[in-house]
């Protein structure tokens, strides 16, 4: 068990600042989080355990898992960037996906056109909505879908986006969960939303 890369792919979920694995051989035995206070404990505790699944394939006990919240003056700003559609249409081989976004009253809509496979059209739902944070923050061409897997989670599906932001000198891999409930395509976008929620705090609109 490779911890460290545990440790890299939990610290990017959303709300998580930092995170510390402690092992005994093959089995993680604590999972120390500090996380900021957008979210409750319970609920960053439970995408700990549904991440850590999905990705790894490592089932978990959630009691191992302790969170320290710290304010968070920041989360505020985040939470106004708001999830707003997703909508697919295809036409023979062709499918079109449009997501759109919502901040500061203003809405933020992009399209991605490609092949109308299922593999492909997960791709672009999340491709679409990083172009659509692209236009919130003011940058083009810093994010890239890695992968999107769904895994079945507790009789759950789970969907996690991989998402590569790179903005100057700075390459970071980010990861981002969302439970699907009605709409796939809609849990896809929300993932990739989540994906780079953290990251985006720090840039100056």
């Amino acid at each position: 068990m490779d911890i460290s890369s545990i440790q890299e792919f939990l610290n990017g979920i959303e709300g998580i600042e930092s995170c510390k694995i402690v092992g005994n051989g093959d089995e993680m035995v604590e999972i120390h989080v500090v996380s900021d206070s957008a979210r409750s404990p319970k609920h960053i505790s439970r995408d700990v355990e549904s991440a850590i699944m999905a990705q790894f394939g490592i089932k978990i006990d959630r009691k191992i898992i302790s969170i320290v919240q710290l304010k968070d003056t920041e989360s505020k700003f985040i939470s106004r960037i708001k999830f707003a559609g997703v909508s697919l249409t295809s036409n023979g081989s062709v499918a079109e996906v449009e997501a759109k976004l919502l901040f500061d009253g203003r809405e933020y809509i992009s399209r991605q056109i490609g092949v109308n496979t299922v593999p492909n059209i997960n791709r672009l739902v999340s491709e679409a909505t990083l172009k659509a944070l692209e236009q919130v923050i003011g940058q083009a061409y810093v994010m890239y879908t890695n992968d999107v897997v769904i895994n079945l989670i507790n009789d759950y599906k789970v969907v996690t986006v991989m998402v590569t932001f790179k903005l100057k000198n700075s390459e970071e891999l980010l990861a981002g969960a969302a439970v699907v409930k009605n709409d796939l395509n809609e849990a896809i976008a929300r993932a990739a939303l989540d994906a780079v929620n953290r990251k985006i705090r720090g840039i100056k609109f």
